[in-house]
């Protein structure tokens, strides 16, 4: 089980199918969500933007840490993260 943490409200899904359906209910707009289990890392942060999303995906405390990339978009988009644009 994991559970969805946005602006929201804390959600827990079971399933990935039930983790999406989190994910498409919440409002369109600038949304951040943490997605996680009962141990803080490895978690997921995804900024969304109506259709557009960023995802970090961290590992572990260390840092070790990845960022999704599309080199082929060329539209600027802007994410809130922890309240700040």
């Amino acid at each position: 089980m994991g559970k969805i943490s946005t602006n929201e409200g804390t959600f827990s899904f079971e399933t990935e199918d039930d983790a999406i359906e989190i994910m498409q209910g919440l409002s369109q707009g600038m949304n951040e969500a943490w997605v996680y289990d009962e141990s803080p890392y490895p978690c997921m942060a995804i900024c969304l933007n109506g259709k557009r999303a960023a995802i970090t995906f961290f590992q572990d405390e260390e840092g070790e840490m990845w960022l999704s990339y599309d080199p082929d978009n060329r539209e600027l988009v802007e994410f809130t993260a922890g309240g700040e644009e």
